[in-house]
């Protein structure tokens, strides 16, 4: 690709997202453009390296993408404006991983000893012009490596909160380095620019401590330093060291305890950059006179290099026609041919490169033309620069962990739709009479171990349907204020069921559990109303009801009605009123499942007996079915090895039967399925096992089955927006699984990584 080709490529960028925002500029901190925006072009770059999309769209929403891809499979919203860019290249944001955006630019004629003569606050003035320049130049992130007095930081809120027009700004605030080094101030008379570690100036490991922690005081993103001499400067070789491995290890060390920062190290000289490279800094800015060992070296640790190109060929130009003289001449040819070796090493040594200009060095707004020259100085290919100044330079500010999980595959976080989080599990042989006999709080201690093992097995969002006493609802409030580990909870409080029927405790003496609305228990219209009522007031988020008799139950046969159609009419009516919060039933038999789904049950949980004609209604009206078949496996074989016993183990037997061919019967007439296991009948933890199932006796296709474990199971909790697939702006749930599940089903069942909101629980290899 020619020159010419890129440097207009880099013009073209987003530059109708630019004049929408110029457009809708408004009273500070409301420039964010509203409705929805569709772009098209020729041409889309994505920015990860992957191959370009031609006919390109993005669709953007308020400030968020919200889709990406060919034109014919990106749908446009009603009521989106449309912009046709023509044959223009659409790629993300450009990110500039090395600015000083304050101040004067080198070779400014006024620029001679005006640290001594500006205003204080001039540089900061000229930082507002800089950083429009900058963004309308399509460099949308920054990262700024150094200003004096915080005026980086001034200019970040600045933006931030919308008075002036600029890029994303990540700050250093003031550079490190030693006293007379390169991020001193020297040539000056004695006094006149003596700094401290407030200032940046530190020598030894106590000092750069104190300095570090002085800088995020008042705000810096990353820390950024002077091991080496630099071009610049008075006084120093452009290569030598200045900060010891020890200082340099301090300084890493430092950084990494206030909340994890990293450090950007300017270093020209082939020893520097290996004392900080070994040191852990996470990028070597320059890199001038970089070697084979070094590169290797950096290679190994993943140290990224910012080689600042553009400063290299403008230090050289100066020197070349005079402006620089003496030393800093010398330096600036010597650092210039110096880089033009140092790329080629980094690039064959597989070295990751992220884009960084210097602006400030170069004039700023021309910070696209180290594309330019990441292809013709460092052989990189055009779509290596372009992710250089992309997604490689994304992940240098806040220090991106890179996690090659090898052939494994990436899916969203998995959904449970139908759980008891809370208590035992059955079959536990200190289970008998539990209820009667555990402390009234012992079942919410045994939910935090029950969701530690839910969400390592993948399972990043769960549906409680049902639990005593809000116990669901203490644990959900205690996973949501990060006490403890967890999935996401959609909780029901209380089941509601009829006197004596499934959700209510039988084979008790009479009196001992006797409930009413408040814990569920509730006959007739009314009460029902009520029921509902009182678990939303306090914190339910859906309604569960027990439509039918079940299979643990005393004393009612599994498939019996409970529930009148009137009653289930009046929660369903009653649970839309209150913020439009959906109702799962518990329904084996198929009357019962008949009667749910006619009076707007959102899903059906269990389903055994549901048959044809129940299939097809449930098709007819959406309702979901949650189909449970771990439990039944589980309840049969408890009944076949004897735990269970008598009219259960009957009813258990039955149920699991009649569960296969419910299964058939709802994919076949094609009913939504959403993944549910009844975990705390089956051991938590073990929930994938219920993907295998749904291939196995409902002869559902693998990949329909993972979906109706995430996107199926999304939609019916109403959190699609957020969780279930793997989009732009959607929570960062992410689960990995052994090869290929859609070749073998089971390997559902065992993950090798669990990230859920981009805080990782769970890596193994």
């Amino acid at each position: 690709m020619s020159k010419i080709k890129i440097a207009l490529m880099f013009v073209l960028i987003f530059v109708c997202q630019i004049c929408v925002t110029h457009a809708q500029q408004g009273a500070p901190g409301e420039r964010r453009g509203k409705g929805t925006i569709v772009l098209r072009a020729a041409q889309l770059i994505d920015g990860t390296g992957a191959e370009p999309i031609k006919n390109g769209a993005v669709v953007i929403t308020d400030d968020k993408i919200v889709a990406v891809g060919r034109r014919e499979s990106v749908r446009i919203p009603g009521g989106a404006r449309v912009i046709d860019l023509g044959d223009a290249t659409l790629l993300p944001g450009f990110i500039d991983a090395h600015t000083h955006i304050i101040g004067r630019v080198l070779g400014d004629p006024e620029g001679q000893n005006s640290i001594a003569r500006d205003y204080e606050s001039f540089g900061a003035i000229l930082g507002v012009g800089n950083a429009e320049k900058t963004l309308l130049s399509g460099f949308t992130s920054i990262r700024n490596v150094g200003a004096s007095d915080f005026q980086d930081l001034a200019l970040r809120k600045a933006i931030n909160e919308g008075w002036i027009t600029g890029p994303r700004i990540l700050t250093a605030a003031h550079s490190l380095g030693i006293t007379g080094g390169h991020c001193d101030e020297n040539g000056f008379r004695p006094g006149l620019f003596d700094g401290d570690y407030k200032t940046g100036i530190a020598n030894g490991v106590e000092e750069v401590r104190a300095a570090v922690r002085y800088q995020v005081k008042y705000g810096a993103d990353l820390i950024k330093i002077c091991a080496t001499g630099g071009v610049l400067s008075e006084g120093d070789a452009v290569g030598t060291t200045q900060y010891t491995f020890e200082e340099v290890k301090a300084i890493v060390d430092e950084a990494a305890k206030l909340d994890e920062r990293k450090v950007a190290a300017h270093a020209h000289g082939a020893e520097g950059i290996k004392i900080a490279t070994r040191a852990g800094v996470a990028s070597i800015e320059h890199g001038s006179f970089l070697d084979e060992e070094g590169a290797r070296l950096m290679a190994e640790k993943g140290t990224v290099l910012v080689p600042t190109l553009m400063a290299g060929e403008t230090v050289e130009r100066l020197a070349k026609s005079g402006v620089l003289k003496g030393l800093r001449a010398e330096k600036a040819l010597a650092a210039a041919g110096a880089m033009r070796k140092g790329i080629r090493f980094a690039v064959a040594n597989r070295v990751t490169i992220a884009l960084g200009t210097d602006a400030g060095v170069i004039p700023h707004g021309t910070n696209g033309h180290e594309f330019t020259l990441m292809v013709e100085w460092g052989g990189m290919r055009p779509l290596d620069a372009i992710v250089a100044g992309t997604m490689n330079a994304a992940r240098i500010p806040g220090g991106a962990r890179v996690i090659d999980l090898g052939d494994a595959t990436l899916l969203p976080g998995f959904i449970d739709a139908h759980t008891h989080i809370i208590g035992r599990v059955l079959g536990d042989p200190e289970g008998q009479n539990s209820i009667a006999r555990d402390y009234e709080s012992f079942g919410a201690i045994l939910g935090v171990g029950n969701a530690e093992k839910t969400l390592l097995s993948g399972f990043t969002s769960i549906r409680n349907v049902g639990a005593s006493d809000f116990q669901d609802l203490a644990l959900r409030k205690a996973i949501n204020e990060g006490w403890i580990t967890g999935p996401r909870i959609l909780t029901a409080a209380h089941s509601l069921g009829i006197t004596g029927g499934h959700c209510d405790e039988n084979g008790f003496r009479p009196g001992l559990f006797d409930g009413d609305y408040k814990t569920g228990i509730a006959n007739g219209v009314e009460e029902v109303r009520a029921a509902v009522r009182y678990q939303v007031k306090y914190g339910a988020d859906l309604i569960k009801i027990c439509a039918t008799g079940g299979v643990l139950s005393e004393g009612d046969a599994v498939g019996t009605t409970q529930y009148t159609f009137e009653e289930v009419k009046a929660i369903v009516d009653e649970a839309a009123k209150l913020d439009e919060r959906k109702v799962a039933a518990h329904a084996h038999g198929a009357e019962g499942i008949k009667i749910a789904t006619r009076a707007g049950v959102a899903s059906i949980e269990h389903g055994s007996f549901l048959d044809e004609e129940g299939a097809r209604l449930m098709a007819e009206k959406g309702t979901v079915l949650v189909p449970t078949l771990m439990a039944g496996e589980t309840v049969e074989r408890l009944a076949k090895s004897g735990v269970l016993k008598g009219l259960r183990a009957e009813k258990a037997l039955a149920a699991a039967g009649a569960m296969r061919k419910g299964i058939r019967f709802a994919v076949a007439n094609r009913v939504t399925i959403a993944l549910g296991t009844d975990a705390g009948v089956i051991p938590h933890g073990t929930n994938g096992h219920e993907f295998t199932l749904m291939v196995e006796w409902g002869g559902m296709r693998p990949l329909d089955a993972i979906v109706a474990g995430t996107m199926n199971a999304a939609k019916l909790l109403g959190t699609d927006k957020n969780v279930g697939s793997l989009a732009v702006g959607k929570y960062a749930d992410i689960v990995a699984v052994p090869n290929d599940p859609l070749k073998d089903i089971r390997r559902m069942e065992r993950t090798v990584f669990v990230m859920k909101n981009g805080v990782v629980y769970k890596e193994t290899r």
